[in-house]
């Protein structure tokens, strides 16, 4: 959300900028509001998925044998281990394009 104030300000800035030149026609700064409900709906999609499946898993684990057994790791079983290294390697992908489409904008300019 700062991101889009800071785009609004941007932009109006940029325009009070250029008044005693006049704004070329090629350049057009407007803003989308469906990216915006989009990147928000995604923010709020990858929040919950990486935060509550981790919990929801760790909310069945039986805390008191785990203790007894001494055992290191949360995860139970094949399953938990497969699960907890999809969401570490999907994470890990995400981070890395990420990092790729700042580099790209970062280049461009």
């Amino acid at each position: 959300m700062i991101g889009w104030l800071l785009a609004i300000w941007g932009t109006r800035a940029f325009d009070l900028a250029v008044i005693p030149t006049g704004k070329p026609a090629w350049i057009d700064f407007s803003l989308d509001y469906h990216v915006l409900l989009y990147l928000t709906a995604v923010s709020i999609g990858t929040g919950i998925l990486f935060g509550l499946v981790p919990a929801l898993r760790l909310s069945k684990l039986d805390v008191s044998s785990s203790l007894k057994e001494g055992g290191r790791g949360s995860s139970s079983g094949r399953h938990g281990r497969y699960l907890s290294g999809v969401l570490v390697v999907t994470e890990m992908a995400l981070a890395v394009v990420s990092c790729l489409g700042q580099a790209s904008c970062c280049a461009a300019l």
